[in-house]
């Protein structure tokens, strides 16, 4: 009896060393761990802006439980873009996170100089001998490269002077939102006071005999060259019309 009892503990011994065994075989079941996220695009539209415009950062990234956008943009979990207005050329890196780890992309958005006027409508002054002139310039929003024109438009005697740019006020705004189109800038030249007081045009009639002693011709020969100078363009692509 006592051999039978001591062969019965060694095969129980023999069944849980056996049993322990059983135990490797299920962690290595559990497979490899998660791979780290994968980052199938960045890109930035458009990549070349100016001053004061805005440029989109889209993405496509898969695996990623957490993603963000260096140079002040921060968190953008959940997103697929974001749009950015940097004011100098900047490299802008999309980190993807999830457990396995860490990955990056970059992107550049070179942002060049503003033109020699801000975007918008804006007002500037010129001297022409003694005399301090006015004038108005509009810029289209989307213009990042040199303007396909410059279209000088003249306001009418005894009229509301360079207040024709202002949108909606005179038919001769109209000329902005057509700029905003076709990619040109608009200049608003101003005339002096008239002896009534309005602003108008020395045309040179000598029955014109409320017109102001302006060298108009002068100024405007001036303005002319000014802004196409400042904007490096040829006297074949400068327009006038109004008046």
């Amino acid at each position: 009896m006592r051999r039978l009892f001591l062969i019965g503990l060694c095969l129980g011994a023999a069944v849980a060393v056996a049993g322990c065994g059983g135990g490797g075989s299920d962690s290595a079941g559990q497979g490899p761990p998660a791979p780290p996220p994968v980052i199938s695009s960045f890109t930035a539209s458009p990549a070349s802006i100016t001053s004061g415009q805005s440029s989109t950062l889209a993405w496509s990234v898969s695996g990623a439980t957490s993603l963000v956008i260096n140079n002040g943009v921060g968190p953008v979990t959940g997103l697929s873009s974001r749009v950015v207005s940097p004011t100098s050329t900047t490299t802008c890196v999309l980190t993807a996170t999830n457990g396995a780890g860490s990955v990056t992309a970059s992107v550049s958005v070179t942002v060049s100089a503003a033109g020699p006027y801000p975007m918008g409508l804006s007002q500037a002054t010129m001297q022409v001998g003694a005399v301090t002139r006015d004038y108005r310039v509009h810029v289209p929003a989307n213009l990042a490269s040199a303007p396909k024109a410059l279209v000088f438009v003249l306001h009418g005697g005894g009229g509301e002077g360079m207040d024709v740019a202002n949108t909606g006020a005179h038919p001769l705004s109209v000329f902005r939102t057509v700029a905003d189109r076709e990619g040109f800038v608009v200049i608003y030249p101003g005339g002096l006071p008239a002896a009534d007081g309005s602003p108008a045009w020395n045309d040179c009639r000598s029955d014109n005999l409320v017109a102001s002693s302006a060298d108009d011709l002068a100024f405007l020969d001036a303005l002319i060259e000014r802004v196409r100078g400042e904007y490096g363009l040829p006297i074949s692509r400068v327009f006038m019309s109004g008046g």
